[in-house]
C-alpha cells in the first residue's frame, strides 16, 4: 500500500514539473526595483523547498545597459546606473555561466542583500562576491574581468528582450503586466494561486509527505 502511494506521488510530482511554467527575469545589479523584487519576492520563493513544482526561474542580468563597439573592436558597457553596475552585471552574469542555479541564484539573492552598502559605494563588489561565496568568488572575478565576462555580458544582451522597465518578467515567453506584477509583489503566492487544490509541498496547504506515510504505518 505505501508502495503504491509513493510511486502516485513521484508520477503526479513529475507531471507537475513538466508543466510548469518558465519565468524570466531581467535585472540590473544596482537597480532599486530589481532589488526589491529579488530581496523581498523571489528570495522568499528560491529559499522555500521544492518550488521547482511551480516554475523554472532564469535570470538575465543586463537590463537597460548598452553594448558599444569602437573602431578597434573593443567593447564596452554603459549601464544606467553607471559602470559599477556594469562590473556586478558581469559578475552576476560569470556566476550563471560558471555554477549550477542553486549556486548562481543564491549568489545574486546575497549580492541584491547587500543593495544598500554596494549603491552608495560602502563596499566593493569584489568584497560582496566574497562574502556571498568565498569558495567561488576568485573564479567569479576572474570571470568577470576577462575576455570572457565581456563575452558573457554580450551574450546576456542578445538575450534581453525589448522592454520597458527593469526588472522585466516573462512568463513562457509573453509578457502580462498584471501577471508580472503579482511575481514582482509575491512569487510563491502567486504560483501557488495558480495550482489551488493540488496541495503542492511549497504552498502553505500542501501535505507533510513525511508525516502521511508515518499515519499510514
Amino acid at each position: 500500500m505505501k508502495t503504491a502511494i509513493i510511486l502516485l506521488i513521484l508520477v503526479i510530482s513529475t507531471n507537475c514539473i513538466n508543466q510548469v511554467p518558465q519565468v524570466n527575469g531581467y535585472i540590473e545589479s544596482l537597480c532599486p526595483d530589481t532589488r526589491d523584487f529579488i530581496v523581498n519576492s523571489y528570495s522568499v520563493f528560491f529559499n522555500k523547498q521544492d518550488t521547482d513544482v511551480l516554475a523554472r526561474v532564469s535570470l538575465f542580468p543586463f537590463g537597460n545597459s548598452q553594448v558599444n563597439k569602437d573602431t578597434s573592436g573593443k567593447i564596452t558597457f554603459d549601464c544606467q546606473h553607471g559602470p559599477n553596475e556594469c562590473y556586478g552585471n558581469r559578475i552576476m552574469t560569470c556566476a550563471l555561466n560558471l555554477y549550477e542555479l542553486r549556486v548562481s541564484h543564491s549568489l545574486i539573492i546575497c549580492l541584491f542583500n547587500q543593495y544598500d552598502s554596494l549603491r552608495p559605494g560602502k563596499i566593493t563588489f569584489d568584497d560582496a562576491t566574497a562574502k556571498c561565496d568565498s569558495d567561488r568568488a576568485a573564479d567569479i572575478l576572474k570571470c568577470a574581468n576577462s575576455e570572457l565576462g565581456i563575452a558573457l555580458e554580450v551574450e546576456m544582451a542578445n538575450l534581453t528582450p525589448k522592454h520597458t522597465f527593469i526588472p522585466w518578467i516573462l512568463v513562457d515567453g509573453k509578457r502580462d503586466d498584471t501577471e508580472a506584477n503579482a511575481i514582482r509583489a509575491n512569487m510563491l503566492k502567486y504560483l501557488c494561486d495558480q495550482r489551488k487544490g493540488e496541495k503542492l509541498p511549497p504552498c502553505d496547504n500542501s501535505i507533510n509527505i513525511e508525516s502521511f506515510l508515518k499515519y499510514l504505518d
